[in-house]
């Protein structure tokens, strides 16, 4: 009887199984020797076993002394609890309210008497419904000056919309690009030896340690008719070289998005 190719794919993922349940294993022993392990080694003995499980059972605390007696059983957390409390506490109440306040005053503050008014602020409706379904951010409005070519504005743009993204604290983002070279190139590493890998590369740890996630979306040019337009008005309301965001998008987008909706079916 033969063999057919399907068993014997099921052969290796049968081994890989079994190798990795020997390395979880082996690390497992080793953690719980500890110290022994350099000298032991991994020797899997009866012995062995026993003198990890001894270890475990010598750093267990069964009772604490106190004054002639002994504290066991279920009080002993009580009582270790309360010990910690009365310890820390003491060196707090002993400085008085005067000496904390000097203190403090040399202490340069973070947060302004502005940002703490903003922060104490009640939510507003539109803010709830704005954290809730996303918001809406214009990447790269303004000029971007000496850039090399397209591809190396359209990075430059990118980049400066990530690094923007992770000021305001957003978390999930995604990036949506005309570009499908800058796609093809932030999606896989093929493009990190062309002359611009470097930024590519940057723009990439971004994404990977900034947000929780963040994906790439390619459109068609056709169909971006929008952030084309607001490219062009922002090189030509700000300045050259600004990095500055608009805080919302200008009237004339609806429009242009109210047109890319897919016609009805006839």
């Amino acid at each position: 009887m033969s063999i057919s190719q399907e068993q014997v794919n099921r052969e290796h993922i049968l081994r890989y199984k079994l190798e990795r349940l020997r390395d979880q294993h082996h690390v497992y022993w080793k953690q719980r020797a500890h110290i022994a392990w350099p000298t032991k080694g991994d020797r899997n003995t009866k012995f062995f076993h026993a003198q990890a499980l001894e270890r475990r059972r010598r750093n267990l605390v069964e009772k604490l002394e106190e004054g002639v007696g002994f504290v066991k059983g279920k009080q002993l957390k009580s009582y270790i609890a309360n010990q910690y409390q009365q310890l820390f506490p003491t060196s707090i109440d002993a400085v008085s309210n005067a000496q904390m306040a000097e203190v403090l005053e040399c202490v340069q503050s973070r947060v302004t008497q502005e940002m703490n008014e903003a922060l104490m602020k009640p939510f507003m409706d539109d803010e709830i419904w704005a954290a809730l379904e996303g918001e809406f951010l214009e990447g790269g409005s303004g000029n971007i000056s000496r850039a090399a070519s397209p591809l190396h504005a359209e990075a430059m743009a990118a980049l400066y919309s990530l690094q923007h993204c992770a000021q305001l604290g957003m978390t999930k983002v995604i990036l949506e690009t005309d570009a499908s070279i800058l796609g093809r190139a932030l999606k896989s590493l093929e493009m990190d030896r062309s002359p611009y890998g470097a930024m590519f590369l940057l723009i990439r740890d971004l994404m990977y340690w900034q947000f929780n996630e963040c994906n790439i979306s390619v459109c068609p040019r056709s169909c971006n008719k929008a952030a084309d337009s607001l490219a062009t008005y922002g090189a030509c309301v700000l300045a050259p070289g600004s990095h500055e965001f608009m805080s919302q998008a200008p009237d004339f987008i609806s429009l242009l998005l109210s047109r890319d909706k897919p016609e009805p079916m006839c």
